[in-house]
Formats: C-alpha cells, structure tokens, sequence
C-alpha cells in the first residue's frame, strides 16, 4: 500500500563527532551490500528513486531544542506546539482522563540512571529506559510507592505502560524537558536537560532526590539486581504542557522507525554498522510501499503511486523531498539519472551522513 506522507527518523546522522564513524558503516555495507542493495549499480535503489523524483530541501531545527527533528514535524502535523509538544496531554485526551482538558501534564519514565564512578567524575547519564523491561507487577508496586510523595505536591501519577506513566498537576506548567530518545542521542548527561526554568524546578528536582532514596531499598529493585537487571533509580519527565482540546491533524505521517534503535546503539556507542544495515533493509521496505503486484503468478510488479513526500529526519536536520514542488520536474530527474552510479552512491552517502 502506497503512503502519501512518508517520515523517517534517525535517517541522518548530523552530530559532528557520530559523523565519520557513521559514514564509514554505511560506505562498509554499501561495498559488501551484494546485488540486492544495487540495483542498477545504486545503492539503497529505492530511496535513491524516490529522491530521483525530487530536490531535497534541508533545514537545521535548534540544537539546544528539546524535540528532535521528527517530533518536531509530527507535532506540526497533529496541530501542536512543534517546539514544546504536549504529548502527554495528547495522550491524557485519548485515555478519558480526568481534567485531561484542564490540568498540565507530562509523561514520566521510570529510569536507571548511571552515578559518576571514580575520583574526578561527575556526570550522571540516563540508560535507556527499554533496558528496564519493567513488567506490570513492578510498575504497579513502585508507583504504589511514589504515590504519597508526588500527592503531596499536588500531582498524580497513572499508569500507561509498565515504562511510560502519566503526571498530572499545576507543578508541571512550563516544564521543557526532551524525551529519553533524544537525551540519550546527545550523550545521555542529565545535567544540561533537568529542570531551572520551570516554576517548580525546586519542587521537581527535591521529588527527584527523594525518589532516589525511596527507591534503593525498594524490594522490586532487589529482586531486580537478584536478577541481574538494572534497578529504577529515578524518573524522567518529558512532553509536557496543557491542551485544551484535541486540534485536527493537518498531515497524516506515515512513521517508519526501524532506525531509532540502531541509531541510538551508534550514539551511544560509535558502532554504527546496524544502523548502515537498517537502512539496508528499510530501502527493502520501501521498494514494497512503491510497487504492487497484480497477482500470485505476476512475475512484474505493477508501480503504484509513491509518496508525494518523504522527510528523512537527523536530530536537529529535516530534509524534505516534495515532489508537488515546482521544481519537482523532469530536468530534474533526466539529470539525476546521468549521474554515474559511483557519484549518486556518494551523494547519498554525504545526503544520509552529512560532512
């Protein structure tokens, strides 16, 4: 089935230092890729086709931000605040909560996060929150216990998911804080990200610090270590804000998302050789999105309509191929398919990492 709005997060790798690590997987994969991924001489042939049909149009978002790229354009999208999206409150809309149309919220993740170790070492850095796999039993046990201290303040807790609850309380009003996603794609230091401006920043950091101590002898994070897995340590609040009423979305995307996973391994450890081979399989994944095949024993498969726009997502890069464009021509394609194959697969590369 074609999509008419296509986004893709992680698809560009445009942090300086990941850079050259990043682009040497993705050149290792391309040479070994095999007939498959080469298609005509081309790496990556249906993205490639895709951007045959149009320019890419790129724009750098904000850096010290705290929605990457593609938060950024789903928020558009959905008619939000693309710079402080009101996830959470989204959400609350879309459970029925209580004062979901009234009250500020935010989403709040139960984390691990790793203390400085050694003399000289000072910064504290978030794990991913995946890694927790809290179940259901321990997530109902622990916000049990957080409860009373979060009520005291005025905020209420409920849970979505064992990894993903919701706040709700006049403490939250003006919180800006970015997703896990994004903190651990920077490096994974809280300190530039925990909460000053905030009205209740004292509040938020002192729940914080008593979480911490709550937490340690909790007898979940016992049979946790007992277990060999990480304990929950503390939280992080994130999507913050209020929302009056649900808007109505102007675009609906199309997410394709094998590469978040892969690209934060990469970020958080320089190895960016499964993100190089995601994109090998999403390029897979796309040539299925563009063709159709007319019956069981159709050898051809019949093109079907591409998408009329494709947004390759970095953390602060949108690059945006738009083929209802103007300048979305025919010269534009009879000049991209001169192209030797060679000076196309170097395009793309730098396109996809860029220098």
């Amino acid at each position: 089935m074609p999509f008419s709005h296509l986004l893709i997060p992680h698809a560009l790798v445009d942090d300086a230092e990941a850079a050259p690590a990043a682009r040497a997987a993705l050149q290792a994969v391309f040479k070994n890729g095999g007939a498959s991924s080469r298609a005509g001489g081309r790496w990556l042939p249906s993205l490639q086709g895709l951007l045959d049909r149009a320019p890419l149009q790129t724009r750098r978002l904000d850096a010290n931000g705290v929605t990457s790229a593609h938060e950024a354009m789903l928020a558009q999208a959905l008619g939000l605040d693309p710079l402080v999206p009101p996830w959470a409150a989204l959400r609350a809309h879309a459970l029925r909560l209580p004062e979901a149309d009234t009250a500020a919220w935010a989403f709040m993740t139960p984390a691990h996060w790793v203390l400085p170790q050694g003399v000289g070492q000072s910064q504290v850095r978030l794990s991913d929150p995946d890694q927790l796999r809290l179940d259901e039993a321990e997530a109902q046990a622990l916000c049990a216990a957080m409860q009373a201290y979060f009520a005291e303040d005025g905020l209420s807790l409920h849970i979505d998911r064992p990894g993903l609850w919701l706040v709700r309380g006049d403490a939250l009003r003006g919180l800006r804080s970015p997703a896990p996603e994004r903190v651990l794609a920077l490096g994974g230091d809280v300190a530039p990200w925990l909460p000053t401006a905030s009205p209740a920043a004292p509040l938020l950091r002192r729940l914080q610090n008593e979480m911490q101590m709550l937490l340690y002898t909790h007898p979940v994070n016992d049979a946790r270590e007992a277990r060999g897995l990480p304990s929950v340590n503390s939280f992080w609040l994130h999507g913050g804000g209020k929302l009056a009423a649900v808007p109505t979305p102007q675009i609906t995307w199309t997410v394709l998302d094998s590469l978040v996973a892969p690209a934060l391994q990469g970020y958080a450890l320089g190895d960016w050789r499964a993100w190089a081979e995601a994109w090998r399989a999403l390029d897979a994944q796309l040539a299925l999105t563009l063709t159709e095949p007319t019956g069981p024993q159709d050898a051809q498969p019949r093109t079907t309509q591409a998408p009329t726009q494709l947004v390759l997502c970095g953390l602060h890069m949108l690059a945006t191929s738009d083929s209802t464009e103007p300048s979305s021509n025919g010269f534009w394609r009879r000049l991209r398919q001169r192209i030797r194959p060679g000076l196309q697969n170097e395009a793309l590369a730098e396109l996809l990492v860029p220098a």
